[in-house]
């Protein structure tokens, strides 16, 4: 979520299949290098769980869900909290499974294991 070089810091040579396919995943590398260059920024925080938002090229933004328990939490934030246009209908892609994610209208959700993120970027109007 943040605009800034991409730094690794640990020994390449022995890192496990779990870093490794964080740390080369596309979709996030798009988002830290996508071409507005604007931070992400906290909009939501309740009970242990944040949302962060990011401005994307092509009126897209990435949210970001973290989880800061250490229990398995939902979280369900409504597009208003989220800054997002109440009305507004998006096409929302989940970074990690590299899949389309089905959501409510008017909201977005994840379940989070302890300490997990989850990371979307939704499109409006379902334009890719």
């Amino acid at each position: 979520m943040l605009a800034a070089p991409l730094m690794i810091g640990c020994d390449i040579r022995n890192m496990d299949e779990t870093t490794k396919s964080i740390l080369m995943n596309k979709d996030i590398i798009a988002i830290d290098q996508d071409p507005v260059g604007k931070q992400g920024f906290r909009v939501y925080r309740h009970d242990g769980l944040e949302a962060f938002k990011k401005p994307l090229s092509g009126d897209r933004v990435a949210i970001a869900f973290l989880n800061r328990n250490s229990t398995i939490k939902k979280i369900i934030v409504s597009n208003k909290e989220l800054e997002l246009d109440p009305e507004a209908k998006f096409a929302v892609y989940d970074v990690w499974k590299h899949t389309e994610s089905k959501q409510i209208p008017g909201f977005l959700s994840a379940n989070l294991k302890p300490h997990e993120c989850q990371v979307y970027v939704l499109t409006p109007n379902g334009q890719k």
